[in-house]
């Protein structure tokens, strides 16, 4: 059987790393390597990059710092010069899109178009609650995704991806958010383009079940999701949803969120 390669981008909770990993070593019945991005270090966020690099290394994760690629930078800075939009505004990354964007399009040109192995990308807010083979889902397919469409731009979602190592072209996926055919989309909308000219592409579709809010728990909107890799809707992952507080809920919130989410995972310190 083959190797699978898992892929998350770390930032703004470190400790995700922890529950992820944990999570996977669980529930995971792959032969697999689980790597993490920094992307803390590139937006100079040094005191989080120090405590992701410190919670890969107390685990023995690999973990790859995201840096400045100047030639994909200014690609985009060009591309979207009319908009006002850079990548980077005082070293800090101008919009949480673009920081969710960015990582992925480094990763995918210097790590993922060159893996010889199948690829699984998932959010650092995502964990195995029951046991899982990500191998078998990918060897049937070349790309698997959730499917996400803004106006009439169909695009593969970029929160959960497998990608085969056979793929074919896979290194015209493009996951920069912007403009495509004159809609805006979000991270992964110029990957459009890739599923056009690309028709032969075997696909397969990744499944949410969303729960907007629970009644029985103490934080609100609960705002959680199950994934499924399968037709028949087994939901062996939760996504806790909006891990990097981009929509500024309270400290409290999330305390309550996380115990919470250590329950679903059985975590034990």
């Amino acid at each position: 059987m083959s190797k699978i390669k898992i892929y998350t981008f770390a930032h703004k909770r470190p400790d995700f790393i922890i529950y992820q990993y944990e999570s996977i070593v669980k529930n995971l019945t792959d032969d697999y390597e689980y790597i993490v991005f920094n992307n803390a270090q590139v937006s100079t966020d040094f005191e989080l990059s120090k405590q992701i690099k410190k919670n890969c290394s107390d685990r023995n994760i690999k973990c790859i710092d995201i840096d400045k690629d100047y030639e994909l930078i200014n690609e985009y800075d060009l591309a979207n010069k009319n908009r006002n939009f850079k990548v980077f505004h005082n070293d800090k990354y101008q919009t949480a899109n673009i920081a969710c964007a960015y990582p992925l399009v480094w990763a995918q040109k210097h790590i993922f178009n060159s893996d010889d192995n199948h690829i699984c990308v998932i959010d650092s807010d995502m964990f195995f609650i029951d046991k899982e083979n990500l191998t078998t889902h990918i060897e049937k397919h070349d790309f698997m995704f959730i499917p996400f469409q803004t106006q009439h731009v169909y695009f593969p979602w970029n929160a959960i991806f497998l990608i085969n190592k056979n793929c074919p072209n896979k290194n015209q996926i493009n996951w920069w958010c912007g403009l495509y055919d004159g809609v805006p989309v979000d991270v992964g909308g110029l990957s459009a383009k890739y599923l056009i000219d690309n028709p032969s592409l075997k696909k397969g579709l990744i499944y949410r079940s969303c729960v907007q809010d629970d009644n029985s728990l103490d934080f609100h909107p609960s705002d959680y999701e199950y994934i499924s890799l399968s037709d028949e809707r087994y939901y062996s992952i939760l996504h806790y949803r909006s891990g990097s507080n981009w929509n500024l809920r309270s400290q409290e919130y999330h305390l309550n969120k996380t115990k919470w989410l250590k329950e679903q995972i059985s975590y034990v310190l």
